[in-house]
């Protein structure tokens, strides 16, 4: 990539659109902010949803929160005014807009329905917008949130960009096509999506797409010291931490363990996380009798995370592709773990591979057989000299492609020139 223009003094004023922030599974989007603001941007927060009261927030995200913008009650005077402001200053801008939208997302009831109920909340911000003078909008998901950045540019005349992960390629792709055409430039997470992208939508869907691939922070997710020793007579702990849906596959796991459990293997296993999923993975636990091996956590922050990666033998998302196409992109948690140097068990899908090297970087299996996965448990749990080998390669592998200030630096650099040449233009 080119060299960042000069840009002394720079400090451009950028909001961050969200469906929901803070959420406690979105730690690479507030990575990211905290770096970008290193570099000297202001940000701003937009947010769709406000999370509830007794969601977990991690300590770094509490500054950010108390600056976000929440979009106000439904029928409210503030969304009201915004509407009637953008409705009869541009009557014909505000109602094309908003047939265009619905007429895109037709094909998908739900979006439908989510579109036109968010509609009235992007005018809001786009009022907002207009009243604090942004630079830029950058949406962190492809779905509603970057739908909303759409709005707010195409009613303020503010460049946006968004990012691509996973979900919004691959099961809500009503209105990507528009919302790739208008976008300044837009990122996605691997090599594996521009593929997607190129196959459906053509090289007229790449233009301005930059592959940035989400940023570990290396200092903070380290190797344990002094380094971790299980003795022989331990049991071998394992963990997965990952938000529970069937996407993550942990039903999977929990059948991978029960068959290590009737070889007489001596295994533990810690799921951090929660989700839709919570219950019946309790029963699946108890069906399987593994009571005594499982335990579920619920959601914790960066720190509790950090300190259980460090403590475990080796990491484990048995991640698969749904009914309903719905896959991973780049398991940030397994990044996490890496880099903290656990030996790691994925699987061949979407861009994993791109992390995981299959017997350098760690391990990977098929999707949805419990039977290779207790097989490659057992190997790691039989040689822990192929652990802690794969567990340095896994860091080193971080380092050069995950690191936090590089791949953030070419974020910011976009954003320079996206900025300057709208100055310019």
């Amino acid at each position: 990539m080119n060299e960042a223009p000069n840009t002394e003094g720079f400090s451009p004023r950028i909001a961050y659109v969200f469906i929901q922030f803070p959420k406690i599974t979105e730690t690479f989007n507030l990575r990211e902010m905290l770096q970008i603001e290193k570099y000297g941007a202001r940000l701003d927060m937009f947010s769709l949803i406000e999370p509830g009261r007794r969601a977990v927030v991690h300590p770094e995200a509490r500054d950010l929160a108390r600056r976000t913008r929440y979009s106000p009650w439904f029928f409210s005077k503030d969304l009201l005014r915004a509407n009637l402001h953008y409705l009869f200053r541009s009557p014909g801008r505000y109602l094309k807009l908003l047939a265009r939208l619905l007429s895109g997302s037709a094909s998908q009831p739900v979006t439908l329905a989510k579109t036109l109920a968010i509609f009235p909340k992007c005018v809001f911000f786009s009022y907002e917008a207009g009243r604090l003078g942004l630079d830029h909008i950058h949406a962190t998901f492809a779905s509603h949130n970057a739908t909303c950045a759409m709005v707010i540019s195409a009613l303020t005349g503010i460049d946006y960009s968004f990012t691509i992960d996973a979900y919004d390629l691959f099961v809500e792709t009503a209105l990507l096509r528009l919302k790739i055409r208008r976008a300044r430039f837009l990122t996605t997470i691997s090599r594996f999506n521009t593929r997607v992208i190129s196959e459906r939508y053509g090289q007229a869907g790449l233009k301005g797409a930059h592959v940035i691939y989400r940023g570990i922070d290396l200092d903070r997710y380290k190797p344990p010291s002094p380094p971790r020793h299980r003795a022989p007579e331990d049991p071998f702990e394992i963990v997965c931490v990952a938000s529970l849906q069937e996407k993550k596959g942990h039903v999977f796991l929990l059948r991978a363990l029960a068959r290590l459990r009737n070889q007489g293997r001596r295994m533990t296993c810690v799921l951090v996380g929660n989700g839709p999923l919570r219950k019946r993975l309790e029963s699946e636990v108890q069906g399987l009798k593994l009571g005594g091996v499982v335990t579920f956590t619920g959601d914790r922050t960066q720190e509790e995370v950090i300190a259980r990666l460090q403590r475990a033998d080796c990491f484990v998302l048995p991640s698969i592709i749904t009914r309903g196409n719905r896959m991973e992109g780049i398991p940030n948690a397994m990044m996490e773990a890496m880099a903290c140097e656990l030996a790691v068990i994925g699987t061949s899908i979407s861009g994993l591979p791109e992390l995981v090297e299959p017997e350098k970087t760690g391990l990977l299996v098929p999707p949805e057989d419990d039977a290779a996965l207790a097989s490659a448990l057992a190997r790691l749990q039989d040689d822990p000299e192929l652990g802690r080998r794969l567990g340095r390669a896994g860091r080193e592998k971080v380092a050069e492609d995950f690191n936090l200030d590089i791949n953030i630096m070419k974020l910011w650099r976009l954003y320079q020139t996206a900025v300057l040449d709208s100055e310019t233009g």
